[in-house]
């Protein structure tokens, strides 16, 4: 009994060694707790901007406003219709375009 406990601590530890060592070297759990946290969303607001544009919904790619959450020397929300953010260093060559000279907003 105490030797099937010993094993389970054991392996417990390694795992912990281990995930400590993938942390270091990768930062990968860093980064899915970021991900996780949702803290900004630019790339799910650029995610969408590029479905709107994938399906040349033109009406909801150059009109609709999306509130933003990014993180510039600080946590800042603003709202960005899909050309604006494209036209932004925020979502500079991350969004394909779509032209809205033709568009009119209501």
């Amino acid at each position: 009994m105490s030797g099937t406990f010993l094993i389970i601590v054991s392996g417990a530890l390694i795992l912990i060694f281990l995930a400590i060592i993938l942390e270091f070297q990768t930062g990968y759990f860093s980064i899915l707790l970021r991900r996780m946290s949702h803290e900004t969303n630019l790339d799910s607001a650029i995610s969408i901007c590029n479905s709107l544009s994938s399906r040349e919904a033109q009406q909801n790619y150059c009109c609709t406003k999306l509130q933003v959450s990014y993180n510039d020397n600080g946590l800042k929300t603003e709202e960005f219709t899909c050309e604006q953010l494209e036209a932004s260093s925020l979502g500079n060559e991350k969004i394909n375009p779509l032209s809205c000279k033709e568009i009119i907003c209501k």
